[in-house]
């Protein structure tokens, strides 16, 4: 697999990977089933997805990434990955539109230049240790400032995505979560407020700041999210009154704000 230059897809997902690995990746301990990635290991350029969810990976974010300089979607939740998120992502994977690392260990803040990433439209670092407040520059999330940013001409996702919206979990396919612009940043230990600057992510339609220790009111123009069908700020420490701008919420089909 190591020799495959011209791999534009790759999915490990749902396995309890043992035994051998490639000489490209490195066992972590030769008594354990728990694998760890090479650095010197780089995908071609034409890689453009990458699903390693459900498995028992372990080690710091996959430094052999740096080499996928075409990637769009990368899943890698489920595991084990700890360490902080890191700052090389906008530079070497400018294109990324797709970004689930949800149920790992990983730490640290959200980095400020994470928002460089002008295509990214669904981000997932829930069930982490994230810690610190939420960066002013979330706004500056380009693709979350438009609706249906997506593009399937070129690269048909084959994935689908399990995605934590309206208080369930929905499996969405590439035809529906297109239309599907997600934050969710559940489940950390994120403090301070949040920030007014969220409303100018207007492409939202689903945000999830679960399960923090966020303080202060709720911003009123959290109501400029016109798109936003699932709002859960749920097991927080806001205070305040409810803000009357979430009336003109009129796509909101699930609020939850206990």
């Amino acid at each position: 697999m190591c020799q495959l230059t011209r791999l534009r897809r790759l999915d490990l997902s749902g396995n309890n990977l043992t035994g051998n690995v490639m000489q490209c990746w490195k066992e972590s301990d030769t008594n354990s089933s728990v694998f760890s990635f090479n650095p010197a290991y780089q995908f071609g350029s034409t890689m453009y997805s990458l699903a390693l969810s459900n498995n028992d990976l372990s080690g710091e974010f996959p430094k052999f990434l740096q080499g996928a300089s075409q990637l769009k979607f990368l899943d890698l939740s489920y595991n084990r990955f700890f360490g902080t998120l890191p700052k090389w992502l906008p530079e070497k994977m400018p294109d990324l539109q797709i970004l689930r690392v949800r149920s790992n260990m990983f730490s640290g803040h959200i980095p400020n230049n994470l928002t460089c990433l002008k295509s990214l439209c669904f981000l997932d670092i829930a069930h982490n240790n994230i810690s610190g407040t939420l960066p002013l520059s979330l706004s500056n999330l380009k693709a979350m400032k438009y609706i249906s940013h997506i593009k399937g001409d070129e690269y048909v996702f084959e994935e689908s995505i399990p995605v934590i919206t309206k208080g369930r979990t929905r499996e969405y396919s590439f035809q529906v979560y297109n239309l599907l612009e997600n934050l969710d940043l559940s489940c950390n230990s994120l403090t301070g407020k949040i920030p007014e600057e969220i409303s100018l992510l207007i492409g939202l339609t689903n945000l999830n700041l679960s399960n923090n220790h966020l303080i202060g009111k709720i911003p009123n123009q959290i109501g400029d999210l016109k798109q936003l069908e699932s709002l859960d700020l749920s097991y927080n420490e806001l205070s305040g009154e409810i803000p009357s701008g979430l009336s003109d919420l009129t796509s909101l089909s699930h609020l939850n704000l206990s």
